[in-house]
């Protein structure tokens, strides 16, 4: 039904999301209640890892994989080049070490849409696409992770604003700076 494909959805987010980051049992319970609102034990969760694994098995792979590069070597660097140190995955402490290893996973999957803005950022004022509009009217006032906020005067029609950040959120110079073609078109909303 409509409302048990809706439940499998909510379920499923923190599912992709935390597991892929590599979060154990008792994490992963933490992390749906608290992003998601999500009530499970650690009983359910522990089996809902072991299903996710056993069909996602090269997933553990990449982590094994990524942690061992990144203890031998001290850092981590995202597709696009961008490098994170991590010293603390070699710590004793365990929660230092456990955090270090989920921070060496993570990177190179979160970063590039990151670095994508950063490079939209980039594009729309190194290019000085926006040369023509007043930056007294118009201007970035914070970047988090995955968006550019702007603040931009309510008299005006931002609707030109809005069509040259979409252009350029949505085409980054990927493929000019790293040699990298998109397969799957960006989009913002």
């Amino acid at each position: 039904t409509e409302k048990e494909r809706k439940e499998a959805r909510t379920h499923a987010k923190p599912v992709n999301f935390g597991l892929l980051f590599g979060m154990s049992a008792p994490g992963f319970v933490r992390y749906a209640k608290k992003e998601y609102g999500i009530d499970i034990t650690e009983e359910t969760a522990a089996l809902w890892i072991a299903k996710f694994f056993g069909r996602y098995s090269k997933i553990r792979d990449y982590h094994r994989e990524t942690i061992a590069f990144t203890r031998e070597h001290g850092f981590i660097d995202s597709p696009l080049g961008r490098r994170r140190r991590l010293p603390e995955i070699n710590s004793d402490d365990m929660y230092l070490r456990g955090e270090a290893e989920r921070q060496a996973v993570n990177h190179p999957i979160q970063s590039p849409s990151s670095d994508v803005v950063l490079l939209a950022h980039n594009t729309l004022f190194d290019m000085q696409s926006l040369a023509d509009m007043s930056f007294d009217h118009f201007r970035l006032v914070l970047f988090v992770h995955d968006e550019l906020v702007f603040e931009v005067r309510e008299d005006l029609d931002i609707s030109k604003y809005v069509k040259r950040v979409k252009e350029a959120m949505e085409n980054p110079p990927l493929e000019r700076d790293f040699g990298i073609k998109m397969l799957v078109p960006l989009a913002t909303s």
